[in-house]
């Protein structure tokens, strides 16, 4: 895009008679590292701009294992767990939005518990987790790059995925953190 707008600016300068602005004729950028050095270089791009672009430049060469949360941080629950107030409170304070719901560890994931949809459990009934949760599980390997994950969430509609590294569950990765990864935010 930036070079299509340079291109332009380079036929108006040419047509208003600017003299040696046909510059960009002999441009040529040789690699994507050269393009994220000048990226770097530029003036009048914001800072946050520019690592946006470049986290966008790199998806293919950032690997799940660099953005998930790792299986020894993950809070989960057991699939019988009745989802009354004192759960429900224990779940809020955690401050997450995903749960695995499990049969006896991540290993053992049946799906995920969304804690907005725990929100509307009428409290005077206790429902068990996993009544409440969606069955989808979604899978990609730590070496995935970005690209695979994104794609992956997105085609199964899905806001997590478990990562698994053969039959072991070694993390979670989700599309906010992914997405905060391609706007250059600190997921």
């Amino acid at each position: 895009l930036l070079i299509k707008i340079a291109g332009i600016v380079d036929k108006y300068a040419s047509f208003v008679g600017v003299v040696g602005h046909n510059k960009l004729d002999k441009f040529q950028i040789e690699s994507k590292d050269e393009l994220l050095d000048m990226v770097r270089q530029a003036r009048g791009i914001d800072n946050g701009d520019k690592r946006a672009i470049e986290a966008q430049m790199k998806m293919a060469e950032t690997k799940v294992k660099n953005l998930m949360v790792a299986a020894t941080e993950v809070d989960y629950i057991s699939y019988d767990e009745l989802l009354g107030p004192l759960v429900l409170h224990d779940l809020h304070k955690t401050g997450h939005r995903w749960f695995p719901v499990v049969r006896n560890d991540l290993d053992s994931t049946l799906g995920f518990l969304d804690s907005r949809d725990v929100l509307t459990i009428d409290s005077k009934r206790s429902v068990k987790a996993q009544t409440a949760m969606q069955h989808e599980t979604v899978r990609v390997k730590p070496s995935d790059n970005l690209n695979v994950a994104l794609d992956t969430c997105l085609k199964a509609g899905s806001w997590i995925a478990l990562v698994v590294d053969g039959d072991e569950v070694v993390g979670l990765i989700g599309l906010p953190a992914i997405l905060n990864h391609l706007r250059g935010k600190q997921a």
